[in-house]
């Protein structure tokens, strides 16, 4: 993020406006919405074409760079994630993000997949998994440093259970509990994009 940029408080106003720009931006709506469908239309994760087809969406409609998304989709098959999913149950990103057996081809390690498993929990519970992605991170990061609502440092924000302590904090920070949770992650995507910048 550019270091002269200055982004509004967040508030209601500014989380409707955010929504607004994300929805006529045809791409982003399309997206959003395709997946919204494909998990409607196959909400468990009990078969593995079911679940192929939602790995493949969202790994590139959100730019989640998984190399192999089949040997995703066969590690969501084994982990039986309905109740967890169903549950709110927050340690599941971490067991979706790891273990799952795909190499980085330039670091030879297991790539932690923490931002997809994120957002294949969110599209499954939207109200139990906040996304996180870079964008989100930006953004927390930034109104922190202006606005001290929590002590956290950037790598805090890569262990589920502490960002989405963080997250909830900043919308309680903020005053934007009147809002859904879908509204506020798309404000704080398109905010940690530079598109709200007063």
């Amino acid at each position: 993020m550019n270091a002269e940029m200055i982004i509004d408080e967040p508030n209601v106003e500014q989380v409707k406006l955010a929504n607004v720009a994300f929805n006529a931006d045809d791409r982003n709506n399309a997206n959003q919405k395709t997946v919204i469908l494909l998990v409607n239309d196959y909400p468990t994760n009990t078969k593995i074409e079911d679940i192929y087809i939602k790995v493949v969406a969202i790994n590139e409609m959100y730019d989640t760079a998984i190399a192999d998304t089949y040997t995703m989709a066969k590690h969501i098959l084994e982990l039986n994630i309905d109740s967890d999913v169903q549950a709110g149950n927050i340690e599941l990103v971490d067991k979706i993000a790891k273990e799952h057996g795909i190499i980085g081809k330039k670091t030879g390690k297991e790539v932690n997949f923490y931002s997809f498993a994120t957002k294949y929990c969110h599209f499954h519970n939207v109200a139990s998994f906040p996304i996180f992605d870079n964008n989100v991170r930006l953004l927390l990061l930034y109104f922190n440093k202006r606005k001290e609502f929590g002590t956290f440092r950037d790598e805090d924000l890569r262990k589920y259970k502490d960002f989405k302590r963080i997250y909830t904090y900043f919308i309680s920070k903020f005053e934007l509990t009147t809002l859904s949770l879908t509204e506020i992650d798309t404000y704080m995507r398109v905010a940690g994009k530079g598109k709200l910048a007063g």
